[in-house]
């Protein structure tokens, strides 16, 4: 007996026959290429570096790297929090007999995943039914309900990589599920905010008898992560309402205390785009074949953005009959505020961490009131504060500071705050680097150590101060008439040595 097999993305088939030969299918790909333009040398790249307010344009190839054709063509993109949509979309496609060249893409593309909450409470993704759900984020309070479920993991369950069809206002949209999450709703114990979290797994690989040690995310926020650190039970032997729970922010390293109001599993889905609805007929995309779709983006916010492109298609033969890939391109924005005197922007880098909070321009009449009198220099830039998270403990950072204007040979940079010898506020110098005359200058913080105001190492340097240059020192400015009797002077001295030297 003998087998004719063929294998998709998830698990191989086989099935037996009883003639002499093995079937082995056509291998069918589709690979997906993201990358950025840089404006400079007018190339693709998957790293740049940009500022805030700039408009980068995206380049997402998908590629049929296979041997078979691929139809029914969908892509769905997500933006970093750090950036929006912002038009100039276009397509291009290869002949197919039904159009060419580039297409204009008009609508409104929302290149950012939608978080829904149900409204039943209890629902059972096995069975979804035509569950409502109310958006959470980007679109607060729309309402959508399930129309349709595609089990493309044949788990029977909707879970991750399904397709399912949404309505809402009128129209039925077809979008990928990324994840099916637990979801608490928490209220911090001191300051009362509540706040939606999903765990990073998916709800059928968390313990709810066990969550101490899981890793959750801010709904809508996707720069704030947390670790449950402590969870004390209500007495029903599972995280649920009622009970109490600890969180670490994992960006800040802040520990809190929140109380469980809600426990449930949310849906976290992206629209997905069809080709096809962009072109006339049906598109076939033929084995070394590409389409093109480049679009713009404004840089709303500072740090690394990941933005991550999908794709997938469908193709003949076999079961579970769709191919996906992704890929990612990575933007570093410049992290900078405008100086408070108003010489202009000051941009700032770290070689470990994050800016978790600011930095932030100080000016001399914001600063403490124990901070005057200033040292006996210049501040031109005036001062800055700024918290550094996510480092190890311990951990020695280089900060980087670009002027908007160079800085003189000698400048020093100062804060105010305790150090390990002298506990108390004060101004104190800390090592200044790259002090050769031009815009850029590097000073060095340890966490727990020299520069770190909160004098613990805690994996978060806290710091205010700001470059200052030594004062010049004051020349008397001459009258007229002293500039007369200089000039007097120093032709009576003119004369004199010329005599001397006839002599």
């Amino acid at each position: 007996m003998n087998v004719s097999t063929w294998c998709n993305e998830t698990e191989p088939h086989a099935q037996a026959f009883d003639d002499d030969f093995v079937y082995v299918r056509e291998p069918a790909f589709i690979e997906v290429n993201k990358t950025v333009l840089d404006p400079v040398n007018e190339t693709w790249i998957n790293v740049p570096n940009a500022n805030v307010s700039d408009i980068v344009r995206f380049n997402c190839t998908i590629h049929n790297s296979g041997e078979v054709n691929l139809s029914d063509i969908r892509f769905w993109d997500i933006l970093d929090c750090s950036l929006e949509y912002a038009d100039n979309a276009t397509l291009k496609i290869p002949s197919h007999g039904i159009g060419e060249g580039e297409i204009v893409l008009s609508g409104d593309f929302v290149f950012k995943p939608k978080v829904l909450h149900p409204d039943n409470l209890s629902w059972d993704p096995y069975n979804p039914g035509s569950e409502n759900f109310t958006e959470l984020c980007p679109d607060v309070d729309h309402h959508r309900g399930i129309m349709g479920w595609g089990d493309t993991n044949n788990d029977n369950r909707v879970s991750a990589c399904d397709q399912i069809y949404l309505s809402g206002f009128g129209v039925l949209s077809s979008y990928h599920v990324d994840n099916v999450p637990y979801t608490l709703l928490v209220n911090n114990t001191d300051t009362e905010e509540v706040m939606y979290i999903d765990s990073e797994q998916d709800y059928e690989a968390v313990n709810l008898s066990a969550p101490s040690g899981t890793e959750w995310n801010e709904v809508c926020c996707c720069k704030c992560r947390y670790h449950l650190e402590n969870w004390t039970d209500d007495g029903d032997g599972n995280l649920s309402a009622g009970d109490n729970i600890t969180l670490r922010n994992k960006k800040t390293g802040e520990v809190a205390n929140y109380s469980v109001e809600e426990v449930t599993i949310d849906l976290r889905v992206s629209k997905e785009w069809k080709i096809d609805d962009f072109v006339e007929g049906q598109l076939t995309l033929e084995p070394c074949q590409s389409i093109i779709i480049e679009f713009n983006a404004t840089v709303v916010k500072w740090g690394v953005d990941n933005n991550t492109q999908f794709a997938k298609g469908r193709y003949d033969a076999g079961p579970g009959d769709w191919v996906y890939d992704n890929d990612t391109a990575t933007i570093n924005v410049s992290c900078m505020v405008e100086s408070a005197t108003g010489t202009g922007i000051v941009r700032f880098e770290s070689t470990a961490g994050n800016f978790c909070e600011g930095p932030n321009a100080i000016g001399a009449s914001e600063l403490p009131p124990g901070a005057t009198p200033l040292p006996p220099l210049e501040f031109p830039h005036g001062f800055f504060d700024f918290k550094i998270c996510g480092l190890v403990n311990g951990t020695t950072v280089n900060v980087t500071l670009t002027l908007p204007e160079p800085v003189p040979v000698g400048t020093q940079y100062w804060k105010y705050g305790p150090t390990p010898d002298t506990p108390v506020d004060h101004w104190y110098q800390i090592p200044i680097g790259d002090d050769n005359g031009d815009n850029v200058i590097t000073i060095q913080i340890t966490d727990g150590g020299l520069g770190d105001d909160d004098l613990t190492a805690n994996g978060r340097i806290v710091d205010q101060g700001g470059p200052g240059n030594p004062i010049a020192a004051n020349v008397p400015a001459l009258t007229p008439i002293g500039i007369a009797a200089l000039v007097g002077l120093l032709s009576v001295i003119a004369v004199l040595t010329i005599r001397k030297k006839r002599e």
